[in-house]
Order: C-alpha cells, then sequence, then structure tokens
C-alpha cells in the first residue's frame, strides 16, 4: 500500500515545526532561567584571635614549707581586653620545672616535683600536657590547674627551683586542635586524633 506524498507532507511537518518550536522556546527559557540575577550581599570577615594569659595568684615570690611543697595556683586567662576580637579557644598548659643557679641562669639538674592538688576533673594529663577539659571562652578564666607543688629532694644548696608555665591555646573551629595537637575534645574528654 502506497501512502501518497501529500498526505505525508501535510502531516509530518506542521508536527516536525511545532516540535522545533518547542526546542526554540525551552532553550530560550533556560537561558533567560540561567541569566537572572539576585541582589548583591556584602559578607564582612573580621579575624578572630586568641591572647591566652597564665595567671598566678602572689606576686611570685614562693615560699618552700618543711614538707618540700609551696603553694602556687596556675590559672589561664582567654583576655578579651587586650584582644576586640577575642574567639573561643581550647587550652593546653606544661608545667617545666628548672633548676637554677645563683646567676639566674638554668643549670639542667635534674629535679622531681609532683603537683599533690592537680585538678583532674577540670585538666587531663596527655603526655607532657595539661589540656584544660573545656571551652575557654573570651573573658573566662579556667579553674585551677594546680594549688601546690612538691619539689621531692628539696631545692639544692645555692640554687632555686622555678617551675615555667607554658600555655598554648588553639580555637575550636574545624580540626585545629586535631592538625596541631593530634587531639580533639569530645564528650568531655581529649581523644586521639
Amino acid at each position: 500500500m502506497k501512502f501518497p506524498q501529500k498526505e505525508i507532507f501535510r502531516k509530518f511537518v506542521p508536527l516536525s515545526l511545532a516540535l522545533i518550536m518547542l526546542a526554540a522556546f525551552a532553550v530560550g527559557g533556560t537561558r533567560a532561567y540561567m541569566l537572572a540575577k539576585s541582589d548583591q550581599k556584602t559578607n564582612t570577615f573580621t579575624k578572630g584571635d586568641a591572647d591566652i594569659e597564665v595567671s598566678e595568684p602572689g606576686d611570685g615570690t614562693y615560699t618552700i614549707d618543711s614538707s618540700n611543697t609551696v603553694a602556687k595556683e596556675v590559672y589561664v586567662t582567654n583576655d578579651k581586653k587586650t584582644t576586640p576580637n577575642a574567639i573561643p579557644v581550647y587550652v593546653r598548659v606544661r608545667l617545666v620545672p628548672v633548676v637554677i643557679d645563683s646567676d639566674g641562669n638554668g643549670t639542667g639538674d635534674p629535679v622531681s616535683v609532683t603537683y599533690p592538688n592537680l585538678n583532674i576533673s577540670k585538666w587531663q594529663a596527655v603526655g607532657e600536657y595539661y589540656y584544660y577539659k573545656g571551652i575557654l571562652q573570651p573573658g573566662a578564666t579556667t579553674e585551677d590547674l594546680i594549688k601546690s607543688a612538691t619539689i621531692a629532694a628539696g631545692i639544692p644548696s645555692g640554687k632555686k627551683v622555678e617551675i615555667q608555665v607554658i600555655a598554648d591555646s588553639i580555637q575550636i573551629v574545624g580540626a585545629a586542635s586535631k592538625e596541631a595537637w593530634g587531639l580533639v575534645y569530645s564528650g568531655g574528654t581529649w581523644k586521639s586524633a
């Protein structure tokens, strides 16, 4: 059976033209959608700063008692007064006992110091550091790390013992503590990353 050409032309040409027009509208509409613009928004970013300070009540002069113990409290403050863009931070502290000669130089002599009042409910020992269990907000001060120190064999004759307090802080955002310290703070404790 043969279809006349005129019949085919009359049925398929209008249908083809309709499909071409539909495709043209689709492309034009998509292009118009892709070229649409929104209102401009300005985002201002300010650099946050961390400025911690070791606090020790008293004038820095300590007297050892008959049991070779000295009262010494150690705190850390996230100083908001001097840092207007202060940010919340994690804090760690290292206590380094050093024997000092009469000229004020370190002798390298070994010294054994213990901390009988170490605050383990608020601080966690990991390696040579004590990590504060919590976030230190701007303007806040940690709980005390220690209240006293005991020098096991006493102070060597003609010398002094200093306990140097070295504090570090790091921002709480992202994986900063994991990258810098190899630890993460989770569920109230510090854990290996």
